[in-house]
């Protein structure tokens, strides 16, 4: 069984829904596409693609990478198709459906039905007693139902999913379309046109690819540029000169508190004295 087209719409449909299908069919084509890119192709509003990825992620088949806008400053999510995860979810899901098919099977064998004449309704033995076989929407007497073509359905429909899950699921792959190459003619002036000559094309010669020398970086020596003096002339001017007059800074003395200059004048007066008794 291959992973075609197909199969991953039929997928998506049961596990998402069918609004998912276009948005998957995008997703295939490129890896990490921004939400707002997936918006603008469907012509959705983001909110709504966003609701559409969540239900995929809910079943792995979707992951994403988160960074963020250096113009804007929030996070943007780029989003990528996780397709060995739909090949793991098929099989799980055809399991389902055979699991379903086989109780199906066993109930319509086991047990009888009786059907209304104009297809209204259809019941059990037991629910049938209930109304005595008669119809409840209509009033026609019931009758069996002959089952037997709607179980050779369901026995190949359950054949069909088991020999599906026997065979491994291939990914499909789009077949290369090759080229047919005419030959080369080389147009003469007489006679038939000649052809090419064919032989094998000469291959480049192989070898080991020439390095750079090690050694220190050449430096540039970077030349001062030249630069002109230019004369200015002074202009004459008729006004006379001044000369500069010397200021002379004043030296500004600090007066003295009076308690402080008699101190002075006491201890003056005590040296005076000590010199005079010492010179006796």
């Amino acid at each position: 069984m291959r992973l075609t087209k197909e199969v991953t719409e039929e997928l998506v449909k049961e596990v998402a829904g069918e609004d998912t299908v276009k948005l998957v069919g995008l997703l295939k084509e490129k890896e990490n596409i921004s939400e707002f890119k997936l918006a603008e192709k469907l012509r959705i509003t983001v909110n709504t693609v966003r609701n559409m990825l969540y239900r995929l992620q809910a079943h792995n088949l979707v992951t994403s990478i988160r960074k963020k806008d250096k113009k804007k400053g929030w996070y943007i999510y780029y989003w990528t198709f996780n397709t060995p995860q739909a090949r793991s979810l098929i099989r799980i899901v055809k399991r389902r459906k055979l699991e379903k098919i086989k109780e199906r099977l066993r109930t319509e064998i086991q047990e009888t039905f009786y059907v209304c004449p104009e297809r209204c309704t259809r019941f059990k033995m037991e629910n049938a007693m209930e109304y005595d076989f008669k119809c409840p929407e209509c009033g026609h007497i019931l009758q069996e139902e002959d089952n037997l073509e709607f179980i050779t359905k369901l026995k190949t429909t359950m054949a069909e999913l088991e020999e599906e899950l026997s065979k491994p699921i291939i990914e499909s792959r789009v077949k290369s379309k090759i080229k047919s190459v005419k030959p080369k003619i080389k147009k003469s002036g007489r006679g038939r046109p000649k052809l090419a000559k064919r032989g094998r094309p000469k291959l480049a010669k192989r070898g080991r690819p020439k390095l750079a020398k090690r050694g220190r970086p050449k430096i540039k020596k970077i030349k001062p540029k030249k630069v002109r003096l230019v004369k200015v002339k002074k202009l004459k001017t008729n006004k006379p000169k001044l000369k500069a007059k010397k200021i002379k800074k004043l030296k500004t003395k600090r007066k003295m508190p009076k308690k402080r200059a008699k101190q002075k004048k006491r201890s003056a007066l005590k040296r005076v004295r000590r010199f005079l008794k010492h010179r006796k």
